[in-house]
């Protein structure tokens, strides 16, 4: 018998290919029948529209109600310490409306809500200047706000440079 050039034999080869076949087949071709009812029962609510409740969308909330969101932040990022020098807010939404179709003439539709509030700010003393970062957000409408506490958001950010 002749060495394959990787060292092996070409039967232990054609060994290790039949099995990772037959792994392959397994899993591939005898699927788990409550991951088909999974499926099912998702692409159903996909054919419905919505899969994602949003319970407060972007666009029915008051440009004030977003705005106090940002000055909420900054309040609670300069409150932090003394020695936080900057502060920038951003809050962001947008609402996706998607339609998906395959060649078998399923239609899909979904709305993809997102959220986040971003907060950067710096800490700067006399020696030393550091910043930090931290956006909460996801596939959340306007109600995310009401899950989270934006004032222990910021403290997530990280510690004032005199701690350090």
């Amino acid at each position: 018998m002749q060495a394959s050039p990787g060292g092996g034999s070409g039967s232990s080869m054609v060994f290790i290919m039949i099995i990772f076949l037959v792994f392959m087949i397994f899993f591939t071709y005898l699927p788990n029948r409550k991951m088909k009812k999974e499926q099912a029962k998702f692409l159903e609510e996909m054919k419905k529209g919505g899969t994602h409740k949003i319970k407060i969308l972007p666009s029915e909330v008051a440009v004030d109600d977003k705005a106090s969101i940002i000055k909420r932040a900054d309040k609670a990022a300069r409150a932090y310490s003394e020695e936080i020098s900057q502060v920038a807010c951003r809050y962001q939404d947008y609402v996706q409306n998607v339609w998906i179709a395959n060649t078998e003439g399923t239609y899909v539709n979904d709305t993809r809500v997102r959220t986040r509030l971003a907060v950067n700010s710096v800490a700067s003393n006399e020696t030393d200047k550091q910043s930090g970062h931290n956006g909460p957000g996801g596939h959340w409408g306007f109600e995310f706000y009401d899950m989270i506490n934006v004032e222990e958001e910021i403290q997530k950010i990280g510690p004032p440079l005199s701690s350090i």
